[in-house]
């Protein structure tokens, strides 16, 4: 697989595509016939396709991010009633504190003996028991501030990070108005920790509210078939839904991932530095920074400024902060998003994205020829289009799962098949164009000329001339 993000490419992915493939690719397991239009018509469908997922992941993302807004007000307003207004937890906390206490009290007064009846052991019980005490009041402050802290970061969260089926659940427990009117909702002790457990806490009906009662697997198709077998089906798709799911106050504040603008900074610093750059040496003619004298690429100046880059990113964390998220300031989508719009897969390499099962080869015409369902009745029509590639119902197909898989290998890294180096120079090459890009615009704005088409222009007179 080649990835062009415009700059320099990464030869190690072409070796790299097979081991990612062999994780998670969809192999259709058919042989079909190859000399139909299918291996044609495949590649301009990829082009569309990809450009289509793009679009697609957009909308998804812009709904996330609503969904993360009305998550974020919740948290600022529980932060304010218990920091500015000091306001207790709810009753359900207190209840569930006091009724640990309670319970460590009975245990207590059973080795709380005193004279020929006490022992060592029962010594030893009460130290415990009383070390338990302190940590369930610990718990109880501990939670207090786990949950001002969620909402004093809520303008600061990464939003990409958070995980689409965190958002419901622990709204539903920030909600701390609400908590103690809300049935759903449950506040004990389990192993020595205050737990939340929350059910029933999403709304707006569609095919997640289908598949909580249908299954996870349940696909569009599945829920229009039972509409037109179910009259009470609106009834039922409106009812809030959500799986029974159990939180204690630091496992919500982890899942909440924070931006590191350091990183944010460090970007447009960069940017800034180069646009400067651009503005003096046009001003001054001085020859384009990254340009040869024939108007080629310079690769040495490139590669130095992408090295600098790179030697920034410390670590994975600092690279997830940063591949999975908008960079402020910039105005330009995220590394993640920036990899679904420009990756372009060259055919003589299609190959390498489909393994099936013991390592063999699928042929990418199979694979495609597989999608081929969008002709006349759901039919193969032998040609493949950006409709076979793309589910426009909300749904996903093989080939938008595949390319979701190239894009987690390449930005999660926790995925088996992520490589720290290969991706950190991958995000390095993507904002090195950014610098490139913004230098030459402001290069050529002052005054900076191609020096190479002039070279051309005085060939072409002397080629006149004689």
């Amino acid at each position: 697989m080649v990835i062009n993000l415009g700059g320099s490419v990464d030869t190690q992915l072409v070796q790299g595509a097979k081991e990612i493939s062999r994780h998670k690719y969809h192999d259709p397991g058919t042989e079909v016939d190859r000399t139909t239009a299918v291996v044609g018509s495949s590649v301009g469908a990829v082009v569309d396709g990809v450009l289509t997922i793009f679009n697609k992941k957009q909308s998804l993302e812009a709904e996330h991010d609503k969904r993360v807004s009305e998550f974020q007000d919740i948290a600022a307003e529980c932060h304010d009633k218990l920091a500015n207004q000091n306001e207790p937890l709810p009753q359900k906390v207190v209840d569930a504190v006091e009724g640990e206490i309670n319970r460590l009290q009975g245990e207590y007064e059973k080795v709380n003996v005193v004279g020929k009846g006490d022992s060592r052991e029962k010594e030893r019980a009460r130290t415990k028991i009383m070390a338990e005490l302190t940590r369930v009041t610990n718990q109880a402050i501990s939670t207090r501030a786990d949950f001002m802290k969620m909402g004093q970061s809520s303008g600061n969260w990464n939003t990409a990070l958070i995980k689409k089926g965190d958002i419901d659940p622990i709204k539903s427990i920030l909600n701390i108005d609400g908590m103690d009117k809300n049935d759903n909702i449950s506040a004990r002790f389990i192993d020595g920790k205050l737990t939340f457990t929350t059910s029933n806490y999403s709304t707006g009906g569609g095919l997640p509210a289908f598949q909580s009662i249908m299954g996870e697997a349940a696909t569009q198709e599945d829920m229009e078939a039972w509409k037109s077998q179910t009259p009470e089906w609106e009834d039922k798709l409106a009812a809030s839904y959500g799986a029974p799911i159990s939180f204690t106050s630091n496992q919500m504040a982890k899942a909440i991932r924070t931006k590191n603008l350091d990183n944010d900074s460090m970007v447009l610093d960069g940017q800034m530095d180069f646009i400067k750059q651009g503005k003096n040496d046009g001003k001054n003619s001085n020859r384009n920074y990254f340009r040869n004298d024939d108007g080629s690429l310079d690769e040495y100046a490139y590669n130095e400024t992408k090295a600098a880059f790179a030697g920034n990113i410390a670590d994975e964390k600092q690279f997830q902060d940063m591949a999975t998220r908008r960079m402020s300031k910039l105005g330009a989508p995220s590394f993640k998003m920036g990899l679904i719009k420009n990756m372009n897969i060259p055919i003589q390499v299609l190959d390498n994205m489909f393994i099936g099962e013991g390592g063999n080869r699928v042929h990418f015409a199979d694979v495609f020829a597989s999608m081929d369902s969008t002709g006349p009745n759901g039919e193969p029509d032998g040609f493949i289009t950006a409709e076979d590639l793309v589910d426009y119902e909300g749904g996903q197909t093989d080939f938008e799962k595949n390319i979701d898989e190239i894009i987690n290998a390449l930005t999660d890294i926790e995925h088996p098949a992520f490589n720290f180096e290969t991706s950190k120079d991958m995000l390095a090459d993507y904002y090195t164009n950014f610098k490139m890009q913004a230098y030459e615009h402001k290069y050529y704005a002052s005054g900076g000329k191609k020096t190479w088409e002039e070279s051309e222009e005085k060939g072409e007179e002397i080629d006149d001339i004689t």
